[in-house]
């Protein structure tokens, strides 16, 4: 006997909301004087992200805690140096909690805020750095666990490195050389070798220099990579979803208004570069995934247009759909994350211009994910089966919304009513599938929340006994599940209680009588005799060309069916009569049915009620 096979064809994620681009709502947040930059970072522990902001104007940190039902509520961190221009939110000392750390760019210095054990202050400390520091990034850059400084100094061409020292607050710092007014600086594995790399965009001679960490020392190996005009920000992640993991860099050009994605080529330290247009003058730029279908997009802010400007990976190419949604004036810095606490990936731009942050509340429908499994996993004949589809967002975030929505299923080539989904999941119960190799799809029509997708799976369905060909004399089957096919029977078939039976494209010289079987079907045949169907213990599908795909069949003889079944009929001349209630030969039909001769005989069709493909478990 041979077991079903289940074969899962892969989660499915549906491209559409690429095509859609992305959608959201946006809404301000008033700020001290001229917002230079910000950073999203859980600053109080409460698991929600909040906003810091360098307050160009006043010299000054703000944050502004999340209350989680769409407001911020604004406080000062502390004094910096003058035009505090760019931050980063880590936790700088290991003690958990979230710190601040500002570049002061006509102060030549970084201020270091950390957080108090107690209530909400902050402990400044400022560090010297080079000329005019422009852009700041935190990692572990010696991998010794503990959290580094990296900052661009724009004014005399060189990258401070603060390395945190063992067992105290103090750092050391090194200096390394970069091009020509370095003004954005990132931290990320560029070659996979599992080191810390730094990228840092030279907006004085359009290069981005790639600092790659040498093996077992602290040293750095530079390369210089063309990008557009004046580069003034870089971004490190996974834009190609190649499996070299994120080691692609996106570059925000002001000058050429573009933004420079620099591919990184499998199996050697090239790469692939892309410009897509953008809108005027881009100061800063994000990589994340705002649409939940695992691939990195790119969002800008054009400075010179009061723009974001969001780039949706198209799936299965390297395109890319943009959206442009209107900021406050002047935005020079974008930060991504959850900020509404939906599980979607949202963002906040800085306006220095109308001193006012603008919150990009993300409502683009997310990648979804769909499991279809079978249970029993193997089945003969007449067996029960449930197909369930589990969903859920391809991408986990923490408070994404359960899935809602409906499932439709096809079963071979019928596509059966919609199946609304509870708790994430929808079934479909049936007893209908004919032996042999099914293909079942479930299509998931997505909602407001998620995108749809489909799921396929290949189900088999086996008999225990099989029989073809000529079989001479009367067949009475008691038990098991019985295929039936392109068989000749010389006389009648009797089904007893416990056997289900299915008959495809086979003729029946005699009369058919199932009592108190199990599943029965009979799909294109021919019966010279009479069909008698009572008490049935399972699914009946005898000539539906319906849902189930079972063909009519050629009935010569008086038929009638189960007292508490109700049956489809193809032919309307033939009336069907409960078994129990034909007290003659010929009840329920006319007169002119009862004089007609075999060779007249309707081409029918009955399909019992329950358990019948389409019912939904």
């Amino acid at each position: 006997m041979a077991c079903a096979a289940v074969a899962v064809s892969g989660l499915g994620w549906a491209g559409a909301a690429q095509a859609a681009g992305f959608s959201a709502t946006t809404s301000s947040v008033a700020t001290t004087s001229g917002p230079g930059a910000v950073a999203v970072g859980d600053l109080n522990g409460d698991g929600i992200a909040d906003l810091v902001t360098a307050d160009q104007g006043a010299r000054t940190v703000s944050a502004y805690t999340n209350n989680g039902g769409g407001g911020f509520t604004s406080s000062l961190i502390g004094a910096t140096g003058r035009l505090p221009n760019a931050l980063a939110v880590a936790d700088l000392n290991g003690d958990g909690r979230a710190d601040v750390v500002v570049t002061n760019g006509l102060s030549n210095t970084v201020t270091l805020f950390l957080k108090t054990a107690t209530g909400s202050g902050y402990v400044p400390t400022f560090l010297a750095t080079g000329a005019f520091p422009d852009a700041v990034a935190v990692g572990d850059l010696n991998g010794d666990g503990l959290p580094d400084v990296a900052v661009a100094n724009s004014g005399d061409g060189t990258v401070t490195l603060f390395l945190k020292d063992s067992g105290d607050s103090g750092y050391t710092p090194t200096t390394l050389t970069a091009g020509t007014a370095p003004s954005g600086i990132a931290i990320g594995d560029l070659n996979g070798d599992g080191m810390p790399d730094i990228a840092v965009t030279n907006a004085g001679d359009s290069t981005v220099t790639l600092f790659m960490k040498d093996s077992g020392d602290s040293g750095y190996t530079p390369t210089t990579v063309a990008t557009g005009t004046t580069p003034n920000a870089v971004a490190i992640g996974d834009l190609s979803h190649d499996g070299n993991g994120a080691t692609d860099l996106a570059i925000a050009d002001s000058d050429s208004n573009d933004v420079t994605l620099l591919i990184k080529d499998t199996g050697d330290s090239g790469y692939t570069t892309t410009t897509l247009p953008a809108g005027t003058s881009p100061q800063s730029v994000a990589i994340g995934d705002f649409n939940g279908d695992g691939l990195g997009d790119v969002i800008l802010a054009n400075s010179g247009d009061n723009t974001a400007e969001v780039f949706l990976k198209d799936s299965g190419d390297s395109g890319y759909t943009p959206t442009t949604l209107a900021t406050g004036a002047a935005p020079v810095s974008v930060a991504v994350g959850d900020l509404a606490g939906t599980g979607k990936l949202d963002a906040v731009t800085a306006n220095v211009f109308s001193s006012n942050l603008t919150l990009i509340t993300n409502t683009t429908p997310q990648g979804s994910s769909a499991t279809l499994t079978a249970s029993p996993a193997s089945s003969t004949f007449g067996q029960n089966v449930t197909f369930t589809t589990a969903l859920a967002a391809k991408v986990p975030q923490r408070g994404a919304p359960t899935p809602t929505g409906t499932v439709t299923y096809t079963v071979d080539a019928a596509t059966l009513a919609p199946t609304p989904v509870s708790g994430g999941s929808a079934s479909l119960a049936t007893q209908s599938l004919s032996v042999g190799t099914h293909t079942i799809t479930a299509a998931y029509s997505g909602d407001s929340n998620y995108a749809a997708t489909t799921a396929t799976i290949t189900y088999t369905v086996t008999a225990t006994t099989t029989i073809t060909g000529r079989h001479v004399g009367a067949l009475t089957l008691n038990s098991g599940a019985t295929l039936i096919t392109g068989a000749t029977i010389t006389g009648s078939v009797t089904i007893g209680s416990g056997a289900s039976v299915d008959i495809d494209s086979s003729t029946i010289a005699g009369a058919l009588v199932a009592s108190h079987g199990g599943a029965l079907r009979i799909c294109g045949s021919t019966i010279s005799g009479a069909l008698s169907v009572s008490h049935a213990g399972g699914l009946v599908v005898i000539g539906d060309t319906g849902d189930a795909q079972c063909a009519v069949n050629t009935i010569h003889g008086r038929s009638c069916r189960p007292a508490t079944r109700t049956a489809w009929w193809r032919s309307t001349t033939t009336s069907l009569v409960p078994c129990s209630a034909a007290a003659t030969p010929d009840r329920g039909r006319s007169p002119a049915t009862r004089r007609r001769s075999p060779a007249t005989a309707d081409r029918v069709g009955l399909r019992g009620q329950a358990g019948r493909v389409g019912d939904h478990g």
